[in-house]
C-alpha cells in the first residue's frame, strides 16, 4: 500500500499501459444467476463485429487466480468489469467490496 504519494502507482501504470499493450480487450465479471455472464459474452460478440481480429479474454474473478486476471489487464488496451446487482445496487460480496 502506498501510504505517501498514492497517485505514484497510477501514473506508474499510466507509463506502463503507453509502452505496452496487446489488441486485447479483457472483459472481467462476477455473477449469482449468470445473467452478468450472459452480458460479458453479448458485449464480447459487439466487440468481436467491430473488430475480428482483437483478442478478447472473459475472465469470471470468482473463479480465476487474481494474478492471472492482473495480468490480462496489464496486457490490455481496454478492460471492461461487470457486477451482480441486487435491489438497484452492486452485490458488494460479488464484487469484492463486502466486509
Amino acid at each position: 500500500m502506498w501510504r505517501e504519494n498514492p497517485l505514484q502507482i497510477i501514473q506508474k501504470y499510466l507509463e506502463w499501459a503507453d509502452a505496452y499493450q496487446e489488441d486485447q480487450v479483457t472483459i472481467i465479471y462476477d455473477t449469482m444467476w449468470n445473467s452478468t455472464r450472459d452480458m460479458a459474452e453479448a458485449i464480447a460478440s459487439g466487440i468481436r463485429q467491430a473488430n475480428k481480429e482483437v483478442v478478447i479474454k472473459i475472465l469470471h474473478v470468482g473463479q480465476r487466480d487474481k494474478n492471472d486476471i492482473l495480468t490480462e489487464i496489464f496486457r490490455s488496451k481496454m478492460v471492461l468489469a461487470g457486477c451482480s446487482t441486487i435491489k438497484k445496487g452492486f452485490f458488494h460480496v460479488s464484487c469484492g467490496s463486502g466486509p
